[in-house]
């Protein structure tokens, strides 16, 4: 009189593999955020470089400012979504240069 399943047990915390999706990712919104990822790192870059050589006494203004880290974030936000904005142009139009122009 045992309550045993007729299958075996599967080992505690093991899922199902995950499904396959229905529909495949979309390949203009993957160059959009792959484009947009390579310029907001770039941005990074430019911030990181224009605080480590103190261009225009940035990192010294923003040092002594009560809220440094504040004037920090605000200009590494700004910057990584310019550049990420500017990268996703460039990235839409080199994609679509390469069909040319329909005459």
């Amino acid at each position: 009189m045992s309550d045993a399943p007729d299958r075996p047990a599967e080992p505690l915390g093991t899922m199902p593999p995950p499904a396959k999706p229905t529909r495949p990712f979309p390949p203009l919104l993957r160059l959009l955020i792959t484009y947009a990822a390579a310029g907001a790192v770039v941005g990074l870059a430019v911030v990181g470089s224009l605080l480590a050589f103190d261009v225009g006494k940035l990192r010294t203004l923003a040092g002594q400012a009560g809220s440094g880290g504040v004037v920090i974030y605000m200009m590494v936000i700004a910057f990584m979504a310019t550049f990420g904005s500017a990268a996703m142009g460039i990235g839409v139009m080199l994609s679509s240069g390469a069909r040319g122009p329909k005459r």
